[in-house]
């Protein structure tokens, strides 16, 4: 049976900061506690961040409803907010009949179905950056719907599974460039063609040689064994 968008009842992932932007580890943490027990009527899963907020992972919903009416703790005014990213989920759907439109037209047209983003998966044609069918679907629930409404259509959702991390500089899985540790040394790009150090040329000469598990195919190939394995990892 398919499920189709049902709003959910309540955040699940939300956060506690002090108003004042201070750190909760300034404080008298009993007391915070023993504050935070009173107001819920028991005491929800917390997790201090690096930050000096409150990550909290609610129960139910009557617990929800409690920390999201909580003014002050300890005697120190508080802020309640949903995490920005745990609460939603994404899918991806396609539909050649919404190529006309736009992100934001999308964006539009959906939002009664829970829809928070739209983005629009490109592939390069000629070198050229060109719009595809798909779209990235971001829900702004934990529950991905099978099946999304768009005017008088139904549109199949699947769960998205992004792709693999890859460098660009080193060509390797796990990092991107901004974090390669051979860019950090100075050690020169590696073509993403043959694996050797790259030679600055836009079509590479040299025979294709991955340099992540040898097959005779670029690096950025989705037939690499070593892609094939990270992909299979991360779609767990």
């Amino acid at each position: 049976m398919r499920s189709f968008f049902v709003p959910d009842q309540y955040m699940k992932f939300l956060v506690l900061m002090l108003a004042d932007g201070s750190s909760f580890r300034d404080q008298n943490e009993f007391k915070v506690h023993r504050d935070l027990v009173k107001a819920c009527g028991s005491s929800p899963k917390v997790v201090p961040q690096a930050g000096g907020s409150l990550f909290i992972d609610v129960r139910d919903a009557d617990q929800s409803t409690c920390i999201h009416a909580i003014e002050c703790l300890a005697s120190c005014d508080v802020t309640v907010t949903s995490h920005s990213t745990l609460n939603q989920t994404w899918g991806v759907v396609f539909s050649k009949e919404f190529l006309k439109y736009s992100e934001e037209d999308l964006m539009d047209g959906l939002k009664d179905q829970g829809v928070v983003k739209v983005e629009r998966i490109k592939k390069k044609v000629n070198e050229i950056l060109t719009d595809t069918p798909s779209l990235i679907v971001t829900f702004g629930q934990l529950n991905l719907p099978d099946v999304l409404e768009a005017a008088y259509y139904c549109l199949r959702v699947k769960a998205y599974v992004p792709r693999p991390r890859q460098c660009f500089h080193c060509q390797r899985f796990g990092h991107v460039s901004r974090s390669c540790h051979r860019d950090i040394q100075g050690l020169p790009q590696v073509c993403v063609n043959y694996g050797g150090n790259s030679h600055g040329e836009m079509d590479c000469p040299n025979p294709p040689s991955c340099i992540n598990c040898r097959g005779v195919h670029p690096a950025s190939s989705t037939q690499c064994d070593q892609y094939k394995f990270v992909n299979e990892v991360i779609s767990v």
